[in-house]
Formats: structure tokens, C-alpha cells, sequence
């Protein structure tokens, strides 16, 4: 039951700050260009 704890703690603790960091510039940058890309393919 000891290890079991830590593992959870640990996967919880580093997922958290990457994700909200790295996802909104991610998010925010792919929306752009992918929306800019799918009318200019479905145009001609």
C-alpha cells in the first residue's frame, strides 16, 4: 500500500503543471493554423 501511494502521488504531481503550461500555447497556436489550412484545402 506504500508504493501504491507514491506512484499516485508522483503521476499526480508532475502531470498537473506540465499540462496547463505546455497545452495553452499549444492550443492556442494549432487552432489557427488548422482552422487557416481546412478552408483553403476544401476552397479549390
Amino acid at each position: 500500500q506504500r508504493p501504491r501511494l507514491q506512484k499516485q502521488q508522483q503521476l499526480l504531481q508532475k502531470q498537473p503543471p506540465p499540462p496547463p503550461r505546455q497545452r495553452q500555447p499549444l492550443q492556442k497556436l494549432q487552432p489557427l493554423p488548422q482552422k487557416q489550412q481546412l478552408p483553403l484545402q476544401k476552397q479549390p
